[in-house]
């Protein structure tokens, strides 16, 4: 969306999930949940960072001013003497869009989540009215699972490429993630 109309919506997502929330798990357990360390590089980046007893995961956010997009970028660094299996990615959830001048009123129209069709893996979530008002593409750096869910329906990579389809004021959720193993003393 073009900077100049930034102010004009806001998207206030889903109370327990955050529109896009950082994963590394071992074992099922979430690494990065509960309280992180965090700093502004350069007065305005953040950083994130969380020591576990075998890695230390460090989160930066670069979003560029009076630029369309951001970069999010998640390094781990193995400080043990064995092989550390993981899974990370991203997860999230969207629930509404609001217009908001000096009054806020949903915005009617709906999330379409699919995979894009013009680059590989690349996970997309749009927002329709008769339409398309606006969307987030990601584009991962190494091939991700995808899924995209309402809570009752899913999409997953492997299945149809038509999208799912969710009403304004209810939930889409996604998840994009895969499975690492990160060799002794390495970084990912």
């Amino acid at each position: 969306m073009h900077s100049s109309f930034s102010r004009l919506y806001r998207a206030p997502w889903h109370q327990q999930t955050s529109l896009l929330q950082p994963i590394v798990e071992i074992d099922g357990n979430d690494l990065l949940a509960g309280d992180l360390d965090s700093e502004l590089q350069n007065y305005w980046i953040p950083k994130f960072r969380k020591t576990h007893s075998d890695i230390k995961v460090e989160y930066i956010v670069f979003a560029p001013v009076d630029r369309r997009g951001f970069v999010c970028v998640l390094s781990i660094d193995n400080i043990s003497n064995k092989e550390i299996e993981l899974r990370v990615g991203l997860r999230g959830c969207w629930k509404s869009s609001f217009y908001t001048t000096k009054i806020k009123k949903q915005m009617s129209g709906m999330k379409e989540a699919r995979i894009s069709s013009w680059q590989l893996n690349c996970p997309v979530i749009e927002f329709r009215g008769e339409i398309p008002l606006f969307a987030i593409a990601f584009a991962p750096e190494f091939p991700m699972e995808i899924s995209f869910s309402d809570g009752i329906n899913k999409l997953n990579d492997d299945t149809n490429k038509e999208g799912l389809r969710v009403n304004a004021g209810f939930p889409l959720y996604f998840d994009f993630t895969q499975n690492l193993v990160v060799k002794p003393g390495k970084s990912r």
